[in-house]
């Protein structure tokens, strides 16, 4: 549990970065990437 939360934060973390990055990337690509 303690380990999925963590992994949770940097996935939102990447998340955030591929936003940044790339921001007229569809939602559905961010969900598999997530």
């Amino acid at each position: 549990a303690a380990g999925n939360q963590r992994y949770a934060r940097i996935g939102d973390v990447i998340v955030a970065v591929i936003k940044d990055a790339l921001p007229q990337m569809p939602l559905e690509r961010s969900e598999v990437i997530r």
